[in-house]
């Protein structure tokens, strides 16, 4: 089975960095990208992803 492919989006770097960290040691994940903030994601997701599904954590954070 392909991984799913993951970017993470948060605007702290080190959390950005804890999160890929954790996600190299579950084989069913692959990060592709990172960004630190909505427009950066659609921008990476559009040329690394087929089908998008985002999961916002902080539903208050603007795009």
């Amino acid at each position: 089975m392909k991984p799913l492919r993951i970017v993470i989006v948060d605007d702290h770097p080190l959390f950005r960095h804890g999160v890929r960290t954790l996600f190299l040691t579950t084989p069913e994940l692959e990060v592709v990208g990172e960004a630190s903030n909505g427009q950066e994601a659609i921008a990476l997701a559009q040329h690394s992803c087929r089908a998008l599904n985002f999961h916002f954590v902080n539903n208050e954070a603007p795009l």
